[in-house]
């Protein structure tokens, strides 16, 4: 004999599975958040540019790519963790550098696959320009890093070099 399945028991198993439903919805939305405040945790924004307009007029190979303007990146903003350097920052750019290590750090010798030859990479934080090695300046929290293709001194205004 079928078993009648009353109207009142129905509604009472369809609110039941809503409620479960509505309960796996906020946990995953409550996870989801957890996740994005982990990652944003003791994680600081860095605005990040790079300009190789030099590069685009002196003709280095590759530079074409970025005719006229040289901007392979402008104001990009990078996530990078706190106690980063400004070559964590450019390296958390997922642009394609190429670097070596001297001894007054770490050197940067392309950027997108414009390499050093007819000039080489510099770059200023606030727009300073520092007599070291990226590897060796910290970031903070807002602060604007750029690196600039160079050919002959005085071509990157405000530069020393």
């Amino acid at each position: 004999m079928p078993v009648k399945i009353r109207k009142k028991d129905k509604q009472r198993s369809d609110l039941r599975l809503l409620t479960l439903l509505l309960v796996l919805i906020l946990l995953v939305a409550t996870a989801c958040q957890s996740q994005e405040e982990a990652v944003s945790e003791g994680s600081i924004e860095v605005l990040l540019s790079v300009d190789c307009s030099n590069a685009v007029a002196a003709g280095v190979p590759g530079a074409d790519t970025y005719e006229p303007d040289g901007a392979v990146l402008t104001e990009a903003k990078i996530l990078v963790a706190e106690e980063s350097s400004v070559l964590d920052t450019l390296q958390a750019s997922d642009l394609i550098v190429n670097t070596s290590t001297a001894v007054l750090g770490v050197y940067v010798k392309s950027i997108q696959g414009i390499s050093e030859g007819k000039g080489g990479w510099i770059f200023s934080i606030n727009g300073e320009f520092p007599h070291t090695s990226a590897s060796n300046v910290p970031v903070e929290a807002g602060d604007e890093v750029a690196f600039y293709y160079t050919v002959t001194p005085g071509d990157v205004p405000g530069s020393p070099y």
